[in-house]
């Protein structure tokens, strides 16, 4: 019976590390399940790092991108913070202006939240999902800096 105890500790701790993850064969060649975008392991339980592009993990190494335009000059002119492919992998995008910004992944971002346009407050990062788009800002003020990387 006192065995019994640690043996079943020992049984639970093991199996809740890889609660949340899917095993595939191995991080840099094994295609994801479509449709899902859970946690990554490989069969020996190595996490993998990075994230999903075009359906299959990104090997661990991720390479930042500078913002190819790092300010909204004038308000309500959008600019195209990342060109397309610089955010295969993801990003961010930050301001420090009061007036904060509004990032569209998909087409050209408006002064508003609106369809696919979200607007973000001073200092609160915009995540970027995984595109091959360019990823375009504005804002409600002129000279508004940005901050922030492509992930390839």
């Amino acid at each position: 019976m006192r065995w019994l105890i640690p043996l079943c500790a020992l049984l639970w701790c093991g199996a809740a590390h890889a609660q949340g993850y899917i095993r595939i064969p191995s991080c840099n060649t094994a295609s994801p399940p479509a449709g899902s975008n859970p946690g990554y392991m490989d069969m020996n339980g190595n996490v993998c790092v990075g994230g999903l592009v075009n359906g299959t993990v990104k090997p661990q190494a991720l390479t930042q991108v500078p913002l190819d335009v790092a300010s909204v000059t004038t308000g309500g002119t959008a600019v195209a913070a990342l060109s397309a492919g610089h955010a295969t992998a993801g990003g961010f995008v930050v301001t420090a202006n009061s007036a904060g910004i509004c990032v569209n992944e998909i087409g050209t971002a408006g002064t508003a939240s609106s369809g696919n346009t979200t607007c973000v407050a001073q200092n609160v990062p915009y995540y970027l999902a995984p595109t091959t788009n360019a990823v375009s800002v504005n804002s409600s003020a002129s000279s508004v800096t940005l901050a922030g990387y492509g992930y390839q």
